[in-house]
């Protein structure tokens, strides 16, 4: 972790993270806003989800993760929808609309089939929902068996829910 004054406003700062999962090593780039809100987060050791933009100075240059916000994996959930059945663009625009309802801070990843075989697609955290039984219920009622709902604790304990 390195922090700096701005060169606009001394009395700012920007923080450069450097994260990694098993995936791989990012560097993440804080600005004031965000380490005011969520600087005690990105800290050595702490476990987050950080929703950002992806940005590359240039193509020779790594690309670099710009924070928008930032929450501990504890009480974090993420939850699955694999869609298993072709779904028409109103039953999409209808499923889209009812995941908006249950809006929240827990990641969605839609999980789908294309010609290659199964595909996770990871949301973009404005599609991120509250994992309910709520949200479950009514999804099952409206798309029945066409429809799998996983919902995964991102505690240490990695427990799992099916519904």
């Amino acid at each position: 972790t390195k922090q700096i004054p701005t060169k606009k406003d001394p009395s700012k700062f920007i923080r450069f993270v450097s994260i990694e999962d098993l995936s791989g090593k990012i560097e993440v780039i804080c600005f004031n806003r965000q380490i005011q809100e969520y600087g005690s987060y990105l800290e050595a050791e702490q476990r987050v989800i950080i929703s950002g933009k992806v940005s590359r100075r240039g193509e020779d240059e790594p690309p670099v993760l710009l924070v928008e916000s930032v929450k501990p994996v504890d009480n974090s959930n993420i939850f699955t929808l694999e869609l298993k059945d072709d779904f028409k663009f109103e039953e999409l625009v209808f499923m889209k609309n009812m995941l908006c309802e249950h809006s929240g801070s827990d990641p969605l990843m839609l999980k789908v089939r294309d010609e290659l075989g199964e595909v996770k697609i990871l949301s973009a955290s404005m599609f991120w929902v509250n994992s309910t039984n709520s949200l479950v219920d009514r999804l099952k009622q409206n798309f029945h068996d066409r429809i799998d709902v996983k919902i995964k604790s991102l505690d240490s304990n990695l427990a799992e829910v099916e519904a």
